[in-house]
């Protein structure tokens, strides 16, 4: 299992690591650059020093040098640890004739020349150690002053001076990895609250998590949680009001079917036991009818809707529903018309447009009397596809169209056997489907006309 925790603490370390590193690297430039500029200062005003001291010295003397034997040697009263610090020890000088002959030196400098008698500074190499020198040419004299200082000891004094500067970094690098533990820590426990809410929480609590005190970042992962608690809510809901709805509808045809097996089993003849057995059977029927439009009613999930679109051919869909009906229609001598227009699309849901189809027709045949006509007319007007299906029926006064759309909800002089769904389903889809439906007159005053609404982008 991978830590979050973790993983912050190695990627800020890393980070401050890798930074570190480079801002050594920058402060051993800096640092490099800054030495040499002091040591070249020092090697400059060095030699100038020597050409000062020899105007008042012995000039003269040092001008004929040529016909000196030996070469003048200045040497430390005191040994070197009590005269000179540690990276002066390392700082000579010298001074040579026109004719190439060493005629000053301290006794710390070599008796070879360190430099290339070029005036100014340059960095030689002397067999295995580097030098770095200023060279000063007196034009009156002839002299040739340099000062030099070994490069070993410029190195060992930058390598010092940059390890000095990342020394405190060094020191407190594990104190900021304990800082940035504890802090993330601190940052993570909203996190754990929120996990030991989830915890504790009983499995029915379906109530959306508070977002107040919580860290930005934590947010959308609260807001999701939620969203899925409602989604689980919405589910939960369906499955209550579907079993509520199947108990309630179903109750009474079970009771009277358990009644009329009963009356069947008692009866004194084949006949009146084939009467009674008959209605046991419609009760059956209606009973599984009812469990048909319940379980189309469950099944109709929000994200199925939403997330399932395709471009459908309404002719077609609405065609292979009429097929489907003819049986129907047949027995109850009733002309089913098609009147869509060629080529008319919808990008929905095809499943939804057929039960929303299949309940409308599927009613508008019950309660059409015999040899008369349902007209299922669709044409585009502007942005939207109108739907509608036209019989020639009894119709739904004004004051009931809004109430048949709730659930079980049927007309007490209705003579057709139903279970009250049907159009609670289709409005349920057409909330879904972002449609609208409007119940009105068919032509002439006579019969119902069902018009849905379709946006063409839905």
């Amino acid at each position: 299992m991978t830590s979050l925790r973790r993983i912050f603490l190695c990627s800020i370390l890393s980070i401050t690591a890798i930074t570190l590193l480079i801002a050594a690297l920058l402060s051993y430039h800096v640092v490099r650059r800054d030495i040499n500029k002091i040591f070249d200062a020092q090697l400059f005003e060095m030699s100038h020093n020597m050409q000062r001291f020899n105007e008042h010295y012995g000039v003269e003397k040092i001008s004929n040098a040529n016909y000196l034997n030996d070469t003048i040697l200045l040497e430390y009263p005191l040994s070197i640890e009590e005269t000179r610090h540690q990276y002066e020890s390392k700082r000579v000088y010298q001074i040579w004739n026109t004719d190439g002959h060493l005629v000053v030196r301290d006794n710390f400098s070599p008796v070879f020349p360190i430099s290339n008698m070029q005036a100014g500074f340059e960095k030689t190499k002397m067999g295995k150690i580097d030098w770095y020198t200023h060279t000063l040419i007196d034009n009156d004299t002839g002299l040739i002053y340099v000062s030099g200082q070994r490069g070993d000891v410029r190195q060992a004094l930058i390598k010092q001076l940059a390890l000095h500067d990342m020394i405190p970094f060094l020191l407190l690098f594990p104190v900021l990895g304990i800082s940035i533990w504890i802090i993330i820590g601190h940052g993570i426990k909203r996190a754990k609250l929120v996990s030991e809410q989830l915890d504790n929480r009983a499995y029915d609590n379906l109530n959306p998590l508070p977002l107040d005190n919580i860290p930005e970042e934590h947010v959308p992962i609260i807001k999701a949680v939620n969203d899925l608690f409602y989604r689980l809510n919405q589910a939960y809901e369906r499955e209550r009001r579907f079993t509520a709805d199947a108990a309630h509808e179903l109750r009474t045809p079970l009771a009277a079917s358990k009644t009329m097996v009963q009356l069947a089993m008692n009866a004194k003849s084949v006949k009146d036991c084939k009467t009674i057995l008959e209605d046991a059977e419609n009760g059956v029927n209606r009973c599984t009818h009812v469990v048909k439009q319940l379980a189309i009613l469950s099944s109709l999930k929000p994200e199925m809707i939403v997330n399932v679109k395709e471009n459908i051919k309404l002719g077609a869909a609405t065609q292979q529903i009429v097929s489907e009906l003819k049986t129907m229609a047949t027995e109850n001598n009733t002309a089913l018309i098609i009147k869509i227009q060629e080529n008319l699309e919808l990008n929905t849901n095809l499943a939804c447009v057929q039960i929303l189809l299949r309940n409308i027709i599927d009613n508008a045949i019950r309660y059409s009397p015999a040899c008369s006509e349902v007209l299922i007319n669709a044409s585009q007007e502007n942005d939207y596809v109108h739907l509608k299906i036209i019989d020639n029926g009894p119709g739904i006064p004004k004051e009931m169209r809004k109430r048949v759309f709730e659930r079980f909800y049927r007309s007490i002089d209705s003579k057709e056997e139903g279970s009250g769904l049907g159009l609670s389903i289709v409005a349920e889809i057409c909330t879904l489907l972002q449609a609208q439906i409007c119940l009105s007159e068919g032509p002439g005053d006579v019969g119902l006309c069902v018009c849905i609404k379709f946006p063409i982008t839905s």
